[in-house]
């Protein structure tokens, strides 16, 4: 467990100083080590799946990130709920790599998942969705759906400026 924290620490900063290959690494290490230390079903696995995918995004990566975030987000829902406040990041993460991978579409849905489960979690005004929102409205433009990318950048500033 102790090496545990500490490979996770590193993986932060590895991640804060932008040394995405070896972040990479580390961030493997840390899997394995969640899975050893808490088990291939714990939401400490999907947090070290949901990292790993993180860096893979950075690194695009994008079909492993895809695979990982997708991995964490079941086992979320397997312990906790479709709903549960730990499934914003992988579902946000989700949706990022499927944008970039040429999917708008399933990013769509990804994104407006992220954003339900925040106002599940934290009401329907919380600034938590500001970056999903941004994320969503640039969905939105690349599908073509110039009008809805408008609406979703209008309900942005009216979360953030409370108008």
């Amino acid at each position: 467990e102790e090496e545990l924290i500490y490979q996770y620490d590193r993986y932060v900063q590895l991640m804060k100083d932008r040394v995405y290959d070896e972040a990479d690494s580390v961030a493997k290490r840390v899997v394995e080590l969640a899975i050893t230390v808490k088990g291939p079903k714990s939401t400490d696995f999907a947090k070290a799946l949901t990292n790993l995918a993180i860096v893979q995004h950075r690194t695009e990566q994008y079909d492993a990130a895809q695979q990982n975030f997708e991995s964490a987000i079941e086992i979320i829902e397997d312990n906790e709920d479709q709903l549960d406040g730990q499934m914003v990041n992988p579902t946000r993460g989700l949706g990022a790599a499927q944008l970039e991978s040429g999917r708008p579409d399933k990013a769509n849905a990804s994104f407006r998942r992220a954003v339900h489960v925040t106002h599940v979690n934290m009401g329907p005004h919380n600034l938590d969705q500001i970056n999903i929102l941004e994320s969503l409205s640039e969905t939105q433009l690349r599908l073509g759906e110039v009008d809805d990318a408008k609406k979703i950048q209008d309900r942005k500033e009216i979360i953030q400026h409370g108008r």
